[in-house]
């Protein structure tokens, strides 16, 4: 293999790695997010007044 052609062989692996990196970067923060959002607790009302009929 020519230098030349190491070189774009190179170039193209290593563009493509940045993209697929940046994109697993999006998905982690969107798990991560999407983590936040249904971690979240109910209130509990067991403190408040109950009604007894």
């Amino acid at each position: 293999m020519s230098i030349d052609n190491e070189f774009k062989h190179n170039k193209a692996y290593l563009m493509r790695y940045r993209k697929i990196h940046t994109k697993i970067d999006r998905l982690k923060d969107k798990l991560n997010r999407l983590n936040e959002r249904y971690d979240l607790k109910g209130v509990s009302y067991s403190s408040e007044p109950s009604s007894s009929s």
